[in-house]
């Protein structure tokens, strides 16, 4: 029951604040928003991944996993998603059962709303892992912010953000808390097929907080088929007793992109 109400909140304040921001906040900047053509969209794009892994930490075994993430452009609205799952199986029992998803709406700036540029964003975000082996079992995150492309090149984009909302971390106890989230997505094209990119975010809150880094290097080998080798790097500052705070995962598989 706590985590659909978490759930139903984060939604629910998603929907106010861009609401907000293309209706009254919008109108409310004093030179008046620059028009953006409304045919500015496109279809969804993203990949699809296969990996085997090696793991340490909570749960130490080889994985199979897969992976996934989409995006699509609306006018002044991207929609991103992200997910994925890993499992392991030793002697017939389950070793390793990890599942996470998210779900980010940005909200660009580019018609000059709130007296921001095009670098600006702002968006709502939703996200949850299920770690079965993991320091905790449940940890899901809501939250409203905004974002800065810093870098945004043909060859190299970068981008930063940051959120406040709501956390719910379970198993062991169960509690909803106040959080605050940084994050930053770094990638550049090494040459015409090679691409590296390091992802890190930071998620706070009294009870505890994560730190998450995931490096990987993609080279293209068709047209829509990719090799990946990468690693992740999760640590939780105040872990349970008798959990690993740090786990990490080395990977590697195919990937390919649609």
């Amino acid at each position: 029951m706590a985590i659909a109400q978490f759930l139903k909140t984060a939604f629910a304040a998603t929907a106010v604040v861009f609401y907000a921001t293309t209706g009254s906040i919008a109108q409310s900047v004093v030179d008046g928003p620059r028009e953006v053509p409304e045919d500015l969209s496109s279809s969804w794009s993203g990949s699809l991944s296969a990996t085997l892994s090696v793991s340490t930490g909570n749960s130490s075994n080889t994985n199979i996993g897969l992976f996934g993430n989409a995006a699509k452009e609306s006018g002044l609205f991207t929609h991103l998603l992200d997910g994925g799952y890993l499992f392991s199986e030793a002697d017939g029992s389950t070793v390793q059962s990890k599942g996470f998803a998210s779900y980010q709406l940005n909200r660009s700036f580019a018609d000059g709303a709130l007296g921001l540029n095009d670098r600006f964003y702002g968006f709502g975000i939703v996200s949850g892992v299920y770690d079965e082996f993991g320091a905790f079992r449940d940890d899901y995150f809501g939250g409203l912010g905004l974002g800065y492309r810093a870098i945004d090149t043909e060859e190299t984009t970068w981008t930063l953000d940051t959120a406040g909302g709501l956390r719910y971390l379970a198993e062991p106890g169960s509690n909803i808390e106040p959080a605050l989230r940084v994050a930053s997505r770094y990638s550049t094209n090494i040459n015409e097929r090679v691409t590296f990119k390091n992802d890190t975010s930071i998620l706070w809150s009294p009870e505890d907080t994560l730190f998450v880094n995931d490096t990987s290097l993609t080279a293209q080998l068709t047209d829509s088929l990719s090799a990946r080798a990468g690693f992740r790097i999760d640590h939780h500052t105040d872990a349970p007793d008798g959990s690993d705070p740090t786990d990490t995962l080395t990977y590697a598989g195919v990937t390919y992109g649609f």
